[in-house]
């Protein structure tokens, strides 16, 4: 079985469209199962936490322990929101060969 790793981020304004997190992790373990994915560790966050330590420490751990799949709860713009983190986080995810995938219906 493949290993990957999840990243939610918490949204107010997801919630308010009735995306929650638990909607989010229910949608991400679908996904995985689906396709084969264990899931290794879920790293959640706020909106607001601007520096996103969490998904810091998520890349770290896909770097280290070889991981190549991240599911992201609500689409790549859970990871990428501004475009200094999106030129970073590009060039990580294509220097250690590491995929994102998101569930379709959320």
């Amino acid at each position: 079985m493949k290993k990957c790793v999840v990243y939610i981020r918490k949204s107010t304004e997801a919630k308010h469209k009735g995306i929650t997190v638990k909607a989010q992790v229910r949608a991400v373990k679908t996904l995985a199962k689906k396709n084969g994915y264990k899931i290794t560790e879920m790293f959640e966050e706020s909106k607001d936490e601007p520096r996103k330590p969490a998904l810091q420490y998520l890349l770290e751990k896909a770097k280290e322990e070889k991981i190549k799949t991240i599911i992201c709860g609500r689409g790549i713009s859970r990871v990428i929101n501004s475009f200094c983190d999106s030129k970073q986080i590009y060039q990580f995810i294509k220097e250690n060969g590491i995929k994102i995938i998101t569930p379709k219906n959320l």
